[in-house]
């Protein structure tokens, strides 16, 4: 009975959709089925002991594995997203997870996981969001060409009447007035959309500049003080790169502003050897443990968008209240000075 049952098991894993795996209690590799090595590009031989790692991506490989000791450790189930490199150069993004096996005494004895693939829906998802970013940008570039400038020119002749009106009625002139100035706050404010909207420019330094503009909007939207700090010129060639990046930031501050209550932001941006680095601080209450519903989605996004351009992204609490969200960046080519 154990015999048949261990061969059902075996036939079950070798036409699975799923990739499994099975390790020992200290976590080394001892079976992968064939779901597993079409998924990963390695042989089964290959997979065998810490042969895994050496198929995950460069950009995941620390964090996955340092995820998987500390669960191993704590002997507690693992679950996680990640990347393979394969062989060929493609790119599988899996979901990973693992759960303990124990002998009778209780004993952890082997850890059992699958791996699903993710790579089709992370495309998908890659695309809406691609799709979302230019649906974006060309709002923003039809108020900003269309309604501003139609604004604009409703402005000056406004002026012009409030000029003849001075002369032959002034109460009709103060009136005038003030209907030219809530049009030069409408002008402020559809600006602010269509920049919030199509944030960065094209040139190398529109980057730098899109987050100038939005901490100093956030804190006229907010009436909270938020700088943007830049100790030296900091260029992005990339606009797709520095879309996500601007993305990124706008979602912390606001997380900040709206969750978290913070008095004061401040958004840095530095280079550092061959990296981006964009920080995102706050004085406010700290990164709850539990997220909000709308919030986690918030996160989920930031996450993503940093998967996408293979950057770093960390969120923390600080150890003085508030939270640091931090997103380090490698150029594929090093950016000139």
């Amino acid at each position: 009975a154990l015999r048949e049952s261990e061969q059902r098991y075996y036939n079950l894993a070798k036409i699975s959709p799923v990739g499994i795996f099975r390790t020992d209690a200290e976590g080394f590799c001892q079976y992968v089925n064939p779901r597993w090595c079409e998924l990963t590009g390695l042989a089964e031989e290959a997979a065998w002991g810490n042969g895994w790692a050496r198929a995950l991506h460069p950009d995941d490989r620390e964090r996955v594995l340092a995820e998987w000791n500390q669960s191993r450790r704590a002997l507690r189930p693992f679950q996680s997203e990640y990347r393979f490199s394969r062989p060929d150069g493609a790119v599988a993004w899996v979901f990973g997870q693992a759960v303990l096996e124990t002998d009778q005494s209780g004993k952890a004895t082997h850890f059992v996981g699958t791996i699903t693939d993710l790579t089709e829906r992370k495309k998908m998802e890659a695309r809406i969001l691609e799709i979302s970013d230019r649906e974006q940008a060309r709002i923003g570039q039809d108020l900003h060409d269309g309604l501003c400038q139609q604004l604009v020119g409703l402005s000056i002749r406004g002026k012009i009447h409030t000029q003849k009106l001075a002369v032959t009625s002034p109460d009709a002139s103060k009136e005038a007035n003030a209907i030219t100035d809530g049009l030069q706050e409408a002008i402020r404010q559809a600006r602010g959309v269509a920049r919030g909207l199509y944030p960065v420019q094209l040139d190398a330094a529109g980057f730098m500049s899109a987050l100038s503009e939005l901490a100093s909007a956030l804190e006229k939207l907010f009436q909270v003080p938020c700088q943007f700090q830049c100790a030296q010129p900091v260029l992005l060639h990339d606009n797709v790169t520095a879309t996500h990046l601007y993305r990124i930031a706008q979602e912390a501050a606001n997380n900040a502003l709206k969750h978290g209550r913070a008095r004061q932001v401040v958004i840095e941006l530095t280079a550092r050897r061959n990296q981006i680095v964009l920080t995102v601080k706050d004085d406010g209450c700290g990164f709850p443990k539990v997220l909000k519903n709308g919030r986690g989605m918030g996160m989920h996004i930031m996450n993503y968008r940093a998967g996408l351009i293979g950057a770093a992204l960390d969120i923390r609490g600080d150890e003085c209240g508030g939270t640091v969200v931090t997103c380090a960046y490698v150029p594929p080519v090093a950016q000139p000075k």
